[in-house]
């Protein structure tokens, strides 16, 4: 008599347990490999943010003086802050406020930028 579908499957569970408990070394060096296998292609991946972004710059030539002014200005600013000195009445929360509220601060400043010359 044949057997039944989920004797068939505890089966064949209970031979891969048996084969990785009697061959640790190989199915772990296996599972080890696979993964770096798979990762490797992460490793030039390039991380959001890091690579400078190409722009391409059409200048628009002036009518009267024939002199050329750019259409766009393109920036990047780092911000680095830190709540210190810490005291030990500040809660976890005062560690996420007091940076954003210098990085809206400086939002804000860029925002509300003029240029004297236009």
């Amino acid at each position: 008599m044949s057997r039944s579908l989920p004797d068939r499957v505890a089966g064949l569970y209970y031979a891969h347990g048996l084969f990785c408990s009697s061959h640790p070394v190989a199915i772990l060096s296996l599972a080890i490999s696979i993964i770096l296998i798979c990762c490797y292609p992460l490793i030039n991946l390039p991380m959001p943010g890091n690579t400078p972004k190409v722009v391409i710059n059409t200048t628009v030539t002036n009518g009267s003086n024939r002199s050329e002014s750019s259409l766009l200005y393109v920036q990047q600013v780092s911000l680095r802050i830190g709540v210190v000195p810490w005291a030990e009445d500040l809660a976890l929360s005062d560690a996420f406020r007091a940076p954003l509220y210098e990085v809206f601060n400086l939002l804000e400043i860029i925002q509300n930028y003029q240029d004297t010359e236009t």
